[in-house]
């Protein structure tokens, strides 16, 4: 049932006029309105990066990076600073290359997006706001506990006497000596560190914190691009603000936090503040109580600014907040409610980790509480900041396959992490995949931009409409976290909502969340639905470990059973209202629409599923499926999640016809479907990671084709192999120069470490930090006998040709570089890897044996981020003792290329046959077994497609011709393999700066290092009809 009504709650999100905004705007109803933006997306709809700006920026690299933006199918970026950034943070150069943007986006037809921070978390103005608001910043924002028989020196905050299990506050009176049976509470302050520019974070919670970082980051915006706010410029992008207190077991405090907590709950927390680390007393109430009220300052000081802010300035407020942690309360108590703020929703999908934990890919609360704001609150779009830190190895499968999840279950905007600027230093470190002009497979990468773009606009039509909310237990999971010591019950709990939802997936059941501090500001009871804001449900489900639940929820639920509403439980009545034993639950349990259930299947057994059911749920694979209601239809979007089985089965739904949409294409054909009992029966057979997107017409379509025909496979030649790049080799560790101080055969991280080190610093400035200002900038002025040399050895086998080889070096115009003692200099506009690497012409001055490049540097740069230097050319690579040995190129066959001489190699291998008599039939190109990224596949020179997810198989019939037809299929490998990580490799789907950080002191055998297998391990086949 839809719910449409002005109601006196929307006071809490007060309406301001304010012009269209491009994004939140724009919303198609029905099937003809959607299908004409499906074909050719719109910018709005396209993929947008985060647009990492981490160095000295150019005019010239900014209209490069949006001119490929372009290219390669995104609508736009979001101008991210982050760690490498030269160029000073909110200086008139910065906002010049904002307004820079901003004009070459216009004449793309692209969108820029303002992102609010230097780096993250939001909040403190790349330092900014501890430097003009230093109240924001040298306050205690955390409390520790001790238990003491005499009073200590030390910041001490609280003192607390026990006298019979109960307390008494005597901080004003104690002195230090006293003894006795104390409980003190030390102050512990954000630490500083140059990931906060030298500064410490802000305390969010303090009032005008928030006023001041929308000033400071702002103004600037407002001044160059405001009058392009809601079109050019549709939003701002907040990055995991967060509340956390600092250090190991603290509990969260700010200067209110007394005053507040007695004016919200009417009793005085110092007393209690025991019960925030101990289970005695009425811990749970204490509990509840201090997680709700942070919450609650977290929404009022933070999320309500920001929203009223962008209200008036008509910006699309997005960005995410630490939705993994949760049960953990501490980041702010709970995600969902903050959503409620934003006029764009978002996430954070990092990792590529769902086959082995859930906390990210597989993490179902978190995109069903996204989605679920999106409906209550008619948000039209729902963001995911994508990809992050999964690796260089992520494959347009991996990408498929995770985008296709998040957006089954409520995402309609794809955000990727992250499009770097450049490569240098340790910018390539910074959390890879990077969804950039370097990647090997970025010629290819239109597709999937194309596929998300169609995506977006169809599953951001219509409305998804659910009858059934299912409440967070978010309210008891407070009570049972303690700062100092772990629970049990608190991770059941999570583990068992986890279950809870995955099961109700599987059983394709449709409902949403319902968050209870939003239900506290948002809720109400209307003719027997429950209603959030603007959705109403005729059915509340309470799942198991549902202990505790809110006053206002209670008062709700009361009146929505008095009404005839329908609630089911899961497990046992809860039994505490605001953490306090309450026996007035048992009697609404006792109430005749009040039932308790013990299984999801019982559950459907007791709702109407008309809408949309599984024949038999026993479908195979892991299958979501979304639902979304247009004016003259509906749109149905299947995804398999699982990578290994695939899912076949029959839908059951209201309907006259059917039309398969293809997001890859843009075009639509009849499905087959059969009418059984006045229902559309719909049957789907997905590949693993396979999808469908289906409109269900209420009208008659024209009859679906005909079944395909079959194929059978035709006898070939074996592939003619080739290398399309030159090989390439890592040299990562190093001898090294610096000071008085020689290494022999130094990790060059380490080696880069020991050099800053030798000139006044502990680490790498530029790593994992944010420049104060153009503080380190200003810091280059060492003096004339500093710097350091740096050796890369290499050793050449007999018979390599010596003539094809080259060297690429980082920053090539920085230091002097030299082999074998001679000095050489870049070849002019000739680069590899990344646009700033220069190459060099070495085979003048190479031998058999053993080599080295060098680099000098007198006098030392701040800018000398020594990384490996690589040799290109025609030969392969034989694992040594220590490393690698060029050897003689060999041909290749199907196989490993690692295995073959091409351990660090990236890019396309090609593979071709010669094929005749072709012309008149239908023909497809199938690989068998193959490990890639992606794999394009060419006809006669033609490029035909792509294949990166199963079926591994493409038509080629346009392309073929009467003569011999050459197919071609390249396998494109990824810099997983040339920028690794290489060493100590622990787990995989996981890769952070620290993963690069660390090797052996020495270097290992060549075979010991960290690689992926790329190419065909079968031949590739032709099937003809």
């Amino acid at each position: 049932m839809r719910i449409n009504m002005i109601m006196l709650i929307l006071l809490h999100l007060p309406t301001i006029a304010s012009a269209q905004n491009s994004v939140t705007d724009t919303h198609y109803t029905s099937y003809e309105s959607m299908f004409s933006a499906f074909i050719d997306p719109p910018a709005d709809f396209r993929p947008a990066p985060l647009w990492v700006w981490h160095d000295k920026l150019k005019k010239e690299n900014l209209t490069r990076d949006l001119e490929d933006f372009k290219t390669t199918g995104f609508g736009g970026g979001f101008m991210h600073p982050r760690y490498g950034l030269i160029t000073e943070y909110l200086s008139d150069e910065w906002f010049d290359m904002v307004e820079h943007s901003v004009e070459e986006a216009k004449r793309l037809g692209l969108k820029a997006w303002i992102y609010d921070e230097n780096s993250f978390p939001s909040g403190f103005a790349g330092g900014w706001v501890p430097e003009l608001m230093p109240e924001s910043a040298n306050q205690p924002t955390g409390l520790s506990k001790q238990r003491v028989t005499e009073i200590p020196q030390g910041d001490i905050a609280l003192i607390l006497l026990e006298k019979n299990g109960t307390f008494e506050n005597v901080t004003a009176s104690a002195k230090v000596g006293d003894k006795g049976s104390f409980i003190i509470f030390l102050n512990h302050y954000y630490e500083k560190s140059k990931w906060f520019a030298g500064r410490s974070y802000v305390d969010l919670l303090v009032p005008g914190v928030t006023e001041t970082f929308i000033n400071v980051t702002m103004r600037g915006y407002e001044e160059r691009i405001g009058d392009a706010f809601g079109d050019l410029v549709p939003g701002v992008f907040t990055d995991e603000p967060n509340i956390s207190p600092p250090g190991n077991g603290t509990m969260r405090t700010t200067p209110a936090l007394f005053a507040e907590f007695q004016k919200r709950w009417g009793y005085d927390l110092k007393l209690h503040l025991p019960n925030i680390f101990e289970e005695i007393g009425e811990w749970q109430r204490v509990r509840h109580n201090y997680y709700e009220l942070l919450l609650e300052l977290f929404i009022e000081r933070w999320s309500k600014p920001w929203y009223h802010y962008t209200q008036k300035k008509n910006l699309a407020w997005t960005g995410h907040y630490w939705e993994h942690g949760w049960p953990n309360p501490v980041h702010g108590g709970d995600n969902m409610a903050m959503y409620a703020y934003h006029q764009v929703p978002a996430v954070d999908m990092l990792f590529n980790t769902a086959d082995q934990n859930n906390t990210q890919f597989g993490n179902i609360r978190a995109i069903k509480e996204l989605r679920s704001i999106a409906n209550q609150f008619g948000c039209v779009r729902t963001l995911s900041e994508t990809y992050g830190a999964a690796g260089w190895e992520l494959t347009f499968e991996d990408m498929k396959r995770n985008g296709d999840w998040e957006f089954v279950l409520g995402v309609n905007f794809l955000n990727q992490h992250l499009a770097y600027m450049n490569l240098t230093g340790d910018r390539k470190h910074d959390f890879p995949q990077g969804i950039c002009y370097q990647t090997p497979w970025w010629k290819d990468y239109r597709i999937l931009n194309d596929y998300f773009a169609r995506l977006s606009v169809a599953l951001s039509s219509g409305e998804q409409i659910n009858d059934i909310l299912v409440l967070e237990p978010t309210t008891t999971t407070w009570m049972y976290y303690s700062p100092a010591k772990s629970n049990d019950l608190l991770n059941k709990i999570g583990v068992s909502f986890h279950s809870f939802l995955s099961e109700l997936e599987d059983y394709q059941i449709e409902y949403d969340l319902g968050a209870e501090n939003i239900i506290k500001d948002f809720g109400s009871v209307k003719d027997g639905t429950f209603v959030i804001n603007q959705r109403g449900y005729r059915i509340v489900v309470l799942p198991p470990y549902f202990e505790n639940m809110d006053k206002r929820t209670f008062e709700l639920l009361k009146e929505f059973l008095e009404q005839g509403g329908l609630v089911y439980c899961f497990g046992e009545t809860p039994i505490r209202l605001d953490g306090r034993l309450d026996n007035r639950l048992e009697q609404l349990s006792a109430m005749d629409t009040w039932r308790f259930l013990e299984s999801i299947s019982q559950l459907v057994q007791q709702i109407d599923m008309h809408k949309f059911q599984l024949v038999d749920p026993q479908v195979g694979g892991d299958l979501y499926h979304m639902r979304r209601e247009l004016q003259d239809g509906q749109l149905v979007f299947l995804s398999n999640f699982s990578l290994l089985e695939s899912s076949r089965g029959t839908i059951r739904m209201g309907g006259v016809s059917a039309k398969s949409l293809d997001p890859f294409t843009g075009k639509s054909k009849s499905y087959p479907v059969n009418v059984n009992d006045g229902h559309l029966e719909i049957s789907f057979d997905l590949p693993p990671a396979g999808s469908l997107l289906l409109f269900v017409s209420d009208e008659k379509t024209p009859p679906a084709p005909e079944p395909q025909s079959q194929f059978t496979v035709i006898d070939t030649e074996k592939p003619q192999i080739q290398r399309l790049s030159p090989n390439i080799l890592n040299i990562d560790y190093i001898d090294l120069e610096t000071g008085e101080s020689v290494y022999k055969g130094i990790y060059f991280y380490a080696g880069g470490i020991k050099i800053w080190q030798a000139h006044g610093y502990p680490e790498n400035p530029w790593v994992s930090s944010v420049q104060w200002k153009s503080g380190w900038v200003k810091a280059d002025t060492f003096g004339t006998e500093t710097g350091f040399v740096a050796h890369y050895p290499f050793t050449i086998g007999e018979g390599v040709d010596l003539m094809s080889l080259k060297a690429v070096v980082e920053n090539p115009n920085l230091w002097q570089v030299l082999v074998n003692g001679e000095i050489i200099r870049p070849i002019p506009d000739e680069w590899a890897i990344d646009q700033t690497w220069g190459v060099f012409d070495i085979s003048d001055f190479i031998r058999i044996g053993e080599n080295r490049v060098t680099i000098r540097m007198q006098p030392m740069s701040i800018y000398a981020e020594i990384e490996p230097v690589y040799i290109m050319g025609h030969f392969d690579l034989e694992s040594q003792d220590h490393g690698w040995k060029l050897v003689p190129q060999k041909d290749l066959h199907l196989g490993s290329w690692k295995e073959q001489g091409l351990p660090f190699f990236p890019y396309d291998i090609r593979y071709r046959k010669s094929v005749p008599g072709l012309a008149g039939k239908s023909v497809r190109v199938r690989l068998g077994e193959w490990k890639g990224t992606v794999a394009s596949v060419h006809v006669n020179g033609e490029k035909a497609g792509v294949i990166g997810w199963q079926p591994c198989e493409m038509d080629i019939t346009p392309f073929v011709q009467d003569d011999v037809n050459t197919i071609d299929v390249v396998v494109t490998g990824s810099f997983k393999n040339l920028l690794g990580p290489h060493h100590n490799v622990q787990r995989y789907g996981i890769v952070t700066p620290w993963s690069f950080k660390y090797a052996p002191e020495q270097q290992p055998k060549g075979s010991d290092y960290d690689l992926f297998d790329y190419g065909l391990m079968d031949d590739f086949d032709i099937l003809v009809e």
